[in-house]
């Protein structure tokens, strides 16, 4: 009697655990599925867009979108979490990563070439703002993921 009562749990547990969709920045496809670790989608949008397919499919339990680690580029325009993005049966969506993951909303700069200034230091380079950042100017700037010192005028 107790084979049918077991076989009852272990499939209750399997229904209950949650879906994970795995997205890595360097090593995935948003042509994958996404949902093994060895075939992870690249993108938050990619991630975002499977999601939002499973939940319109009638996904019936908790889903997890997991940030593997490395920097994950946030979409140009931002990731706009809506209504779309969760379940109203009582499960949850929740996006989560390690210590090891993160978001990064910031612009490649390309194009960088040494100035031979004699006004100069040895060792400068210069670079063209990217299109994108308003009025060229940017916040932060960081060199193979160390902040740096960006230029300073001196107006005095």
């Amino acid at each position: 009697m107790r084979a049918p009562v077991l076989l009852s749990a272990t499939l209750a547990a399997v229904a209950a655990s949650p879906m994970t969709l795995y997205v890595h920045p360097t090593r995935g496809s948003d042509a994958h599925a996404g949902t093994a670790l060895e075939q992870p989608l690249a993108t938050l949008g990619g991630a975002q867009t499977r999601l939002r397919a499973a939940l319109a499919a009638g996904e019936e339990r908790d889903v997890v979108v997991e940030l593997l680690p490395g920097s994950h580029r946030v979409p140009r325009g931002g990731l706009l979490i809506t209504a779309e993005d969760s379940q109203s049966d009582g499960h949850t969506v929740e996006w989560r990563g390690s210590a090891s993951s993160a978001l990064s909303g910031g612009e490649p700069v390309t194009g960088w070439s040494k100035l031979n200034d004699p006004s100069l230091a040895a060792g400068v380079y210069a670079a063209p703002a990217p299109p994108s950042l308003p009025n060229g100017t940017a916040r932060h700037l960081y060199v193979d993921g160390v902040r740096a010192a960006r230029t300073r005028v001196n107006t005095r």
